[in-house]
Formats: structure tokens, C-alpha cells, sequence
């Protein structure tokens, strides 16, 4: 059988007496350049460059065209500007340049190199370190990922031995800081350390019984904190006494000491005890006994109780109990409580009721008299807040003479608690605040009738002047009505009344004007520059103005967010569909050489830009929201980022904050503008270029037509 080429590279071979041999060897010699440690600028072209040097080797991606149209997965090898195909053949090795990986061919399809390789029984291992007889496993990175492959993950440290270490070491410049895990034994400890060589057991959990200790590695509670090497706090169950083993669940503080052991029996009463004596509890109906086990009150204390010295209660005694912060007392005419500062001529309060009509008071400096319904001061005049009966009223009293018994009571106020209406100087309740005469407040505000400031500093007026007006008598500002049956307000200066600002009866606010402007809620008329000034302080996140539509979403050419407008024409809007509506011959790019930097010129990049804005699939389409049924047309933001990813991948960008898995995207289209202005003047060179060859080929035909028809003449004569 006669054989033409190779077996695996299909190289050609030389035929026996073959002429021009020459030429078969040298094909065979370039397809083994291409093959022989192949090199592929790329395999994911599926169009020719236009001017491939000698030796520019390429994986054909599916779908080729022009020259390569038909190859497909096949191996192009440029020389002389014309392409040669081989076929990749099993074993097939290959570097890709553009993705810095060796892949290999199966007799199937390419796959990476490292994937042929299996690691057992490794020795040493080192991913982007070197590994040695200790760690022989070593790993250089800023992070490191165990995942799952479909269901769990876990990962092992198993140690020989109950006294070996199987734990994780954190280090800081090499030398330990913090150690947790089996350090000696079975427990789980967790160590510290400042220095690398020194380690403080911080917390300990017994293996066998799952009790926590922190700063003792023998816990014998489920929390046992230590106390300098001694039982501190405990926390888990025992006995009542805290001594022994138990259900009881007990707080323990320095329990080998017999001090203070706080015990919860049966869930319902809580103890507390003293080197096994119980000093106190709360028992399950939530009364508390101190020094006794009889529940005999909500408070039941077994012996004295000392209040910062002594209380003291008795009856049946009018005199003074000088000795006691509290004290009770029996006059002749009412019983009451005393507090204070106790001495016959100091301050002392007092908590009563009145015998002759059983009314209850609270009296500052003021005790129920001798005599029935009367009142006793000592040292200062006093004052009385009592009942007037049942539900109706409380009465604010003076008691005017001081060192004096059996006084009247002089009323000054009443607080009604029907309808929370307070009376001075009145029994008239006519409003929520009734006076009765003439009252001042700091001397500068009186009330009655018309409202006046004696001192300018505060007024409210009725009728159409000023509600409330500021003024040191010359300059202020004043709060007016808009007039007689008219709601809203209007902001002016002091005297002159010249108006600031107002708010109507619909809520608009109007600044320099009286009326809205366009049906506007806030219009605003001035000749002073600027009209409106909006300034953000913020120093790390500023935030501009934010216009928000919050009951409609009309996506449309009207209901602007915005709009400018002069005396002449509407200048500029932002309409809610999210367009802007201009004069676009008056926009202006600030592109001065002097504000850039890194200017790299694009037709040093003509190829890629050319190939990749040739290959972008121009469309027309549809918004999901747009109100109208219009063509848009245009271009898809995740086409851009296919054919610039390699070489203009800044193009495509997030059109907000959300995450760019998640998030929508957004060309920007002035610089994809500018990169069709590049390939532009790239195609016009080219067509210019054409044309002078063109030119020149018009002229050699021209010339060869000449001499033709000059040898057909000779011929014929």
C-alpha cells in the first residue's frame, strides 16, 4: 500500500523519483515547525488576522470564516501570507499564549495539561512555596478552600497518641499567638500566647463530660471559671448544699472555700447560702425571707433590718420622731407619714389624710394641725396637694405663716381630672388653661385677653398682625396670618412686614412670591445669585439631592424630574423615562491634553479595535418598561463585553451597586463612540491605500492594453 504521509502528524512524504522534491520536504518541514512543541497565539479566533506574520500558529474556534472557513478545530499556520492547515493528532501537546496554559489533545477535544496528571504518594508538596521534611505539605496564598463535592466537608487532623498535639496554630511572623485543638491530651483546649514560647490556657472542654473551663483545664461544673488556680465560679448541677454531686442546678462562687453558693431547687425557689447555711431565698410564689424559713409576707426577714440606720413606725404620737428617716405619726386631726430632714425647726414632707373628711394630701414642710381640716408648719411656711374628692380634682394650697398651727389653707391651683384642665387663680374651667386675672411668665409675657410682651421678646397677636414675633425692639422677625378667613402663614421682618416667605392654605411654600408658579407646591422668586444653594458636608460618602416619585412610575417623555427653563425656551430636562432632553450642539467635553494623563495612542491597537468592533452584533430592540411600541436601536451591553473583553474590557461596567452577579450592566457609550471614530480612520487609511493601488493597477493595465494592441498591429501588418 502506498503511504503519502505520516501516520499521527500527517506530514507529507516523498514519492519514489518524485520531481521537485524540494517542495514536499519543505511542506513537510513547515508542518512540523507548526506541530513540533506547538505554540498557539490563540484558540479562541474564528476569524484570520488580516496580516498574520510567518510562523503565527492558531486553534480554528467553531464557526471560522474567510480564509478559514471549513476549518474548523483544525491547526492554522501562517507563512507567506497564506495559511496552512494540519490536524491535531492524539498526544497532541500545545502552549496557548493568550491564556498561559499547556493543553493537551485526547482524540477528542483539547484539555489542560495538569488535568493528565495524577499526584499520589507525593513526598514533598509546595503550591507557590517549598516544602521540607516538617511541613511537607506548604502553601503560599491568601486564602484556601476546601469545597464540597456534593453533599459534606470535613477536615481531619488525627494524632498518634492521647499525649501527642493535633491542634491549629495561628502565628504572627512565625511565632504562635493563639492554639486551639488536642494539645497533650483528649481535651479541646484553647491557648493564647504574646511572644510564641509562653501560652496561657484560656479555655478548656473536658472530652468526657463536656464541662467548660475557662482558665483551668479541670472543670468540674458545665462553666468552671478558675480564681487564681482556685474554684472561682461554677456554674452546673449539685447537691442544695452545693457540696456534692446532684440535680440542683447551683451557681457556685469559690466553692472549695464554703462561701457563697446561689442554688435553684425544683425549678421554684432560688437560695442562697454561706458556707452551707442558708442566709436567704425566693420562694415560688415570689416572696423573698432574709435569716428565716417562714414565708409570713411577701418580705420576711428573720431579725433586725437596717435601712442606712433606723426606721422607725409608731402611732398614737404627735411629736416629732427626730431619730428616723421615716417616720408616723397621730395628730389630733390626721394620721400621716413623715420624711426629711428631721429637727423641730428644719424641712420635713409628709404623706396624710385628713380625719375630718378623710382627704389625702402631700404636704412639703406642712402636718396635719391639732385642730380638724387645719394644717401645722415648722421653721417655713408650707404648701399641700390634696384631693377634693373622690375622682374629681387635686387642689395645689398654700400654708402661709410659718411656726404656726391649726392654719387654713389658701387654694392657688386646681388640675381637674375629668378632662386634664388646669385652673389658677380660678374655680372657672372655661379652657384647657384658665387664669383667673393677670398672669406673668419671667416678667415678659402676660396673659388675659389679648397676648402682649411687655419685653418684645415674645408676642402673639390676634386679628391679622403678627402671631408671633422675636425683637429686641429694632430688628426680628415676625410669624403673620395671610388675613381674616384665610389659612396659612406668611414669614416677615419686624416692623416694616416685609414678607420672606409663605406656606398657603394648600401647603405650598412660596419664597419671594404669593402665588405658586406652574402649579408647583414650592416656587421661589429671587434676583440674587445663586437662587438655590444645596451643599453636603459629609466628608466620607456624600450624597446629592435624590428625587423620588413614590406613588407612580410614569416612565414616560413627560412628568420631567427636572426641568430648566429661561425666559426664551425650555433648555434642558430629565424626563422620568430616564432621558435628557437638550440642545446637544451646545454640549461640551472637557478633553484639554493638560487634564489627562497616560495618553496611549489607539491606532497602536487598530487590529484588536478592528476585529472586535467588526464582530459587535448591532440590534434593535425593546425595553420591558418603555411606554411606547418604537424600535430602539443600538447595542447589547454582554455582546460589547464579549468581542472587547480582551481588549477594551473597561467598556462594560455596573449600572448600580448591586453585586455583578446580581447587578445590571452599562456600556460606556461615548467611549465605545470614540473607539468607531478610531476604527474609522483605520478603514479610511485602508480605503485610501486601496484606491492608490488601485490606481496603480488602472495604470499597468493601461500600459499592458498598449503594448497588447502595439504587438496585435505588428502581428497583423
Amino acid at each position: 500500500m502506498t503511504t503519502t504521509a505520516t501516520p499521527r502528524a500527517a506530514l507529507p512524504l516523498l514519492a519514489a523519483a518524485q520531481a521537485q522534491k524540494h517542495v514536499t520536504h519543505n511542506a513537510a518541514l513547515l508542518q512540523l515547525d507548526a506541530l513540533l512543541f506547538a505554540r498557539f497565539l490563540s484558540r479562541n479566533v474564528s476569524v484570520p488576522p488580516p496580516t498574520p506574520a510567518d510562523g503565527d500558529t492558531y486553534l480554528v474556534k467553531a464557526t471560522a470564516s474567510g480564509a478559514w472557513t471549513g476549518q474548523n478545530g483544525q491547526i492554522a499556520y501562517a507563512n507567506g501570507g497564506v495559511w496552512q492547515f494540519a490536524a491535531p493528532f492524539t498526544g497532541l501537546t500545545a502552549y496557548v499564549v493568550d491564556e498561559s496554559k499547556l493543553i493537551v489533545f485526547n482524540g477528542t477535544s483539547w484539555v489542560d495539561y495538569a488535568s493528565t496528571l495524577a499526584l499520589q504518594n507525593v513526598p514533598l508538596l509546595g503550591v507557590n512555596a517549598s516544602a521540607d521534611a516538617t511541613n511537607k505539605l506548604a502553601v503560599s496564598s491568601s486564602a484556601l478552600l476546601f469545597n464540597n463535592i456534593g453533599n459534606g466537608v470535613q477536615v481531619k487532623l488525627n494524632k498518634n497518641a492521647s499525649t501527642d498535639t493535633a491542634s491549629l496554630l495561628y502565628q504572627t511572623s512565625f511565632s504562635g499567638r493563639a492554639e486551639f485543638g488536642l494539645t497533650g491530651d483528649d481535651k479541646f483546649h484553647f491557648k493564647v500566647s504574646p511572644n510564641g514560647a509562653s501560652f496561657t490556657e484560656a479555655l478548656c472542654i473536658d472530652n468526657t463530660t463536656g464541662n467548660v473551663g475557662v482558665r483551668t483545664t479541670t472543670p468540674v461544673r458545665v462553666l468552671s471559671v478558675s480564681n487564681a488556680g482556685a474554684e472561682g465560679l461554677e456554674i452546673g448541677p449539685g447537691n442544695a448544699n452545693g457540696d456534692a454531686a446532684g440535680a440542683v442546678t447551683s451557681v457556685y462562687f469559690n466553692r472549695s472555700l464554703s462561701a457563697y453558693v446561689d442554688a435553684i431547687q425544683s425549678a421554684a425557689t432560688h437560695r442562697w447560702q454561706i458556707a452551707g447555711t442558708e442566709a436567704a431565698r425566693i420562694s415560688a410564689n415570689g416572696h423573698v425571707l432574709v435569716g428565716t424559713l417562714t414565708d409570713a409576707a411577701l418580705l420576711s426577714v428573720g431579725g433586725s433590718a437596717n435601712f442606712a440606720g433606723a426606721v422607725t413606725v409608731q402611732t398614737g404620737s404627735n411629736t416629732l420622731q427626730s431619730s428616723a428617716i421615716l417616720g408616723a405619726i397621730n395628730s389630733g386631726s390626721g394620721n400621716d407619714f413623715e420624711w426629711g430632714h428631721q429637727n423641730t425647726t428644719g424641712f420635713r414632707s409628709h404623706i396624710g389624710h385628713n380625719n375630718a373628711n378623710g382627704a389625702s394630701f402631700l404636704g412639703f414642710n406642712a402636718e396635719a394641725g391639732t385642730t380638724n381640716d387645719t394644717f401645722r408648719t415648722r421653721g417655713f411656711v408650707g404648701a399641700v396637694v390634696q384631693g377634693t374628692g373622690p375622682g374629681t380634682a387635686l387642689s395645689f394650697n398654700s400654708v402661709a405663716n410659718s411656726n404656726a398651727d391649726n392654719q387654713s389653707l389658701t387654694e392657688m391651683g386646681r388640675f381637674l381630672l375629668s378632662n386634664g384642665h388646669f385652673l389658677l387663680g380660678t374655680l372657672t374651667d372655661s379652657a384647657m388653661l384658665s387664669v383667673g386675672g393677670t398672669a406673668n411668665v419671667a416678667g415678659a409675657a402676660t396673659f388675659g385677653g389679648v397676648v402682649t410682651a411687655n419685653g418684645n421678646y415674645f408676642s402673639a397677636l390676634n386679628g391679622a398682625t403678627a402671631l408671633i414675633s422675636s425683637t429686641d425692639g429694632s430688628f426680628g422677625f415676625q410669624i403673620r396670618n395671610l388675613g381674616t378667613g384665610a389659612h396659612g402663614l406668611r414669614f416677615t421682618n419686624y416692623g416694616a412686614g416685609t414678607e420672606y416667605f409663605r406656606v398657603d392654605s394648600s401647603g405650598n411654600v412660596l419664597i419671594g412670591r404669593t402665588a405658586t408658579l406652574n402649579g408647583n407646591h414650592c416656587a421661589a422668586a429671587t434676583s440674587t445669585n445663586p437662587a438655590i444653594d444645596v451643599v453636603n458636608a459629609h466628608a466620607s460618602s456624600p450624597v446629592g439631592a435624590t428625587i423620588t416619585y413614590s406613588a407612580a412610575a410614569p416612565n414616560g417623555t413627560a412628568n420631567n424630574f427636572l426641568a430648566c427653563v429661561d425666559s426664551a425656551a425650555t433648555r434642558v430636562q430629565l424626563r422620568s423615562n430616564g432621558g435628557i432632553a437638550n440642545f446637544s450642539a451646545n454640549n461640551v467635553n472637557l478633553s484639554d491634553v493638560r487634564v489627562k494623563q497616560a495618553v496611549e495612542q489607539l491606532a497602536d491597537m487598530s487590529a484588536e479595535l478592528w476585529s472586535a468592533h467588526r464582530d459587535v452584533r448591532w440590534a434593535r430592540f425593546k425595553y420591558h418598561d418603555q411606554t411606547h411600541d418604537d424600535w430602539n436601536y443600538g447595542y447589547i451591553a454582554q455582546d460589547i463585553q464579549e468581542q472587547f473583553r480582551a481588549v477594551a474590557p473597561e467598556l462594560v461596567d455596573r449600572w448600580d451597586e448591586t453585586p455583578s452577579d446580581g447587578g445590571l450592566l452599562a456600556v460606556h457609550h461615548e467611549d465605545l463612540h470614540n473607539i468607531g471614530h478610531a476604527v474609522l480612520s483605520v478603514a479610511q487609511r485602508r480605503i485610501e491605500a486601496v484606491e492608490a493601488e488601485n490606481e496603480k493597477l488602472r495604470a499597468a493595465l493601461a500600459d499592458t492594453v498598449k503594448r497588447v494592441a502595439a504587438l496585435e498591429s505588428k502581428r497583423k501588418s
